[in-house]
């Protein structure tokens, strides 16, 4: 627990409210969000299959998705340990499926229509990974203009 708690700190996952006399994360300016994106990875990579941390890595996305590079999103969705994509446990207690999938929808929006096919072919085995854990919207994301 206390680990997840240092994972939101280390994600920003926990600023709340504004804070009006500091720059940067604090106050909702995430046009530096790169220089986190060492830490991050090394999380990541060793405990990105908890729960609480997969949370927090979502938080930041969500809240830095305006200067979030799409490569660096998805090549981070590859280093979370793959124990994560085959505990349905995990993911029934919580919504990370549906904010995975929402992200990865805003991402393929960002990137333009139509979505080049390497891009497809990157995108869509996540997808495949969100279906299986029985998660509709990434299904129903498959099916879209985007994908097709």
């Amino acid at each position: 627990m206390k680990a997840i708690r240092h994972c939101k700190v280390y994600f920003c996952a926990q600023l709340e409210p504004k804070c009006m006399k500091s720059i940067r994360f604090a106050n909702n300016d995430w046009s530096e969000v790169a220089i986190l994106m060492g830490l991050v990875d090394q999380v990541l990579s060793s405990v990105g299959d908890v729960a609480g941390v997969f949370t927090a890595w979502l938080t930041l996305v969500e809240r830095s998705f305006e200067h979030y590079e799409t490569d660096v999103f998805f090549n981070q969705l590859d280093l979370i340990p793959k124990e994560l994509w085959s505990s349905r446990v995990q993911w029934a207690s919580n919504a990370n499926a549906v904010r995975l999938a929402s992200l990865i929808q805003a991402f393929a929006e960002r990137e333009g229509y139509p979505l080049s096919s390497d891009r497809k072919k990157e995108i869509l085995p996540w997808l495949d990974r969100l279906v299986d854990l029985g998660d509709r919207r990434s299904s129903a994301l498959q099916c879209s203009r985007l994908f097709v």
